[in-house]
């Protein structure tokens, strides 16, 4: 770890609630100076102002134009740059960022598919994908990167739970089905009024059936844990009447003769190490509460030996380990801290 040195950091686009979360997480990182905050909307006004928040309340929001400015002055080998934008705002900052060799997590979904065609129906433009920023799956090839695509919330929960039975051959590659469910956060600040809290307050919904811009990214991932084979999956997610958090149950079929210990130490085998990854006795004993508010994803199981199927439930905090939690994962990685910090001990007050 870097003694007694810290990082510059610029955040772009800090007042979505994946922005609000990375700050809460920044300004409690030991080898961090948040050096800049910029929003066009917000330019000139403090963030406790806009958000009231503790911490680094008093730091000014700054213009694009200014955090353009402000780049050209960042040491690339003691500065990070995290954009919490959306896609087409992410692809212009990205190009900048590149020049000037500086390095940067991307919270967006602009370079996270490596199909052409899906980047361009779902993110609205084809670009080269980034390293893919899912540490427990891809951890040596982000050490060696400068520029992160931080993975979606869905896929996070549903890849966690899954990669461990394909690495080791333990299900079929086809027939997978995922249910689930994702509190009103994950739709954004800015989202329509169907997705706002008080649309479904009640309620339980599914949305954005064979359409999630997730999909894509699940099976992309799931099939780079198997050198490329193609993974056939249904994707249903679903809306709860809670704040934020994830629940994903994904069902698959065994192959011919796999045990439910054969399934239990997979997830022993590849998990047991991993610092962000508690795995439950049983899948019944996962639930949102346990992870809401940490960088944690929790994991269980049930088979079925008589029928031949596993079903995984895994929960995460969609805006934590699902977005800015592992975004700081990411960023301790590439910048040579370990990998817990400012994340170990989170359990904290939320937005």
């Amino acid at each position: 770890m870097r003694a007694m040195h810290k990082l510059k950091v610029g955040v772009i686009g800090a007042t979505g609630f994946s922005g609000i979360e990375l700050l809460h997480l920044l300004f409690r990182h030991p080898g961090v100076e948040v050096d800049f905050l910029a929003s066009d909307q917000f330019a000139g006004r403090t963030y406790a102002s806009v958000l009231g928040l503790i911490g680094g309340g008093r730091q000014t929001f700054i213009s694009r134009d200014e955090a353009w400015q402000r780049l050209a002055s960042m040491t690339p080998s003691d500065s990070c740059v995290f954009l919490a934008t959306p896609a087409e705002v992410s692809r212009e900052w990205m190009g900048r960022l590149k020049e000037l060799s500086i390095p940067a997590v991307d919270l967006s979904g602009a370079f996270r598919l490596e199909d052409t065609g899906q980047s361009e129906q779902h993110y609205g433009a084809s670009v080269p994908a980034e390293v893919y920023g899912l540490p427990e799956l891809n951890r040596a090839a982000i050490k060696k990167a400068k520029t992160i695509s931080n993975p979606g919330c869905y896929a996070t929960a549903v890849t966690l739970a899954l990669a461990p039975l394909l690495v080791e051959e333990l299900i079929e590659t086809s027939g997978i089905v995922v249910n689930a469910l994702s509190g009103v956060s994950g739709a954004g600040r800015k989202s329509s009024e169907d997705f706002s809290f008080m649309s479904i307050d009640s309620d339980v919904r599914a949305y954005r059936i064979f359409r999630h811009q997730h999909e894509p990214e699940i099976r992309q991932t799931l099939s780079r844990t198997i050198e490329g084979a193609p993974v056939s999956l249904t994707f249903v997610p679903h809306l709860l009447p809670v704040a934020r958090g994830i629940l994903a149950t994904s069902i698959a079929t065994l192959k011919k003769g796999v045990t439910s210990d054969q399934v239990r130490e997979a997830f022993l085998d590849h998990y047991s190490l991993e610092p962000f990854i508690d795995l439950a006795k049983d899948a019944s004993e996962v639930r949102i509460h346990d992870t809401v508010g940490t960088n944690v994803c929790r994991i269980g199981l049930a088979v079925d030996s008589q029928e031949g199927r596993v079903a995984v439930v895994s929960s995460i905090d969609n805006l934590i380990k699902g977005a800015a939690g592992q975004a700081i994962q990411n960023f301790n990685l590439i910048s040579g801290f370990p990998e817990t910090t400012a994340l170990s001990t989170l359990r904290r007050f939320l937005v």
